[in-house]
């Protein structure tokens, strides 16, 4: 569009969809694991950064209206790296990132959980997540720094 800023030259940006809360372990289309296959959730993505880029996102932001302004970063991408525009976002696999996280994600070897330790989607979970909270407080104690 004429009111944006010019498109980078080459960029890097991947990440995965927005599952859905209860899904499968690897998640699949065809088991209607994600809400939205077209949806990125900006909890975990992977990008090059680059001023031309950053340039970019910073008119999005001023043009009314342009994206939802709901989630605004993660619609911000959205748009930006939207699966039909000049800059589409590639799908990273989902070995390494699950949003919502049971369980079975974690013993099939999920390599990180998009998760909040303090109200996961499944409590079977929560003493995995308040494990690590605890050795982060412990860590960061031990240095002083709480």
């Amino acid at each position: 569009m004429n009111d944006e800023a010019p498109l980078p030259t080459e960029y890097v940006f991947a990440g995965v969809p927005e599952m859905q809360r209860l899904h499968h372990y690897p998640p699949s289309e065809e088991g209607g694991d994600w809400a939205n296959i077209n949806y990125l959730n900006a909890g975990f993505f992977v990008l090059q950064p680059s001023l031309e880029m950053l340039n970019y996102y910073t008119t999005l932001t001023k043009i009314p209206v342009r994206f939802d302004p709901y989630l605004p970063e993660q619609n911000l991408l959205n748009y930006a790296h939207r699966r039909e525009g000049n800059m589409p976002w590639r799908q990273l696999n989902t070995k390494w990132n699950i949003h919502y996280p049971s369980v079975e994600d974690l013993t099939g070897g999920v390599a990180s959980l998009h998760e909040k330790w303090w109200a996961p989607v499944n409590e079977d979970l929560k003493p995995f997540l308040q494990s690590w909270r605890w050795r982060m407080e412990g860590y960061w104690e031990a240095r002083g720094g709480l």
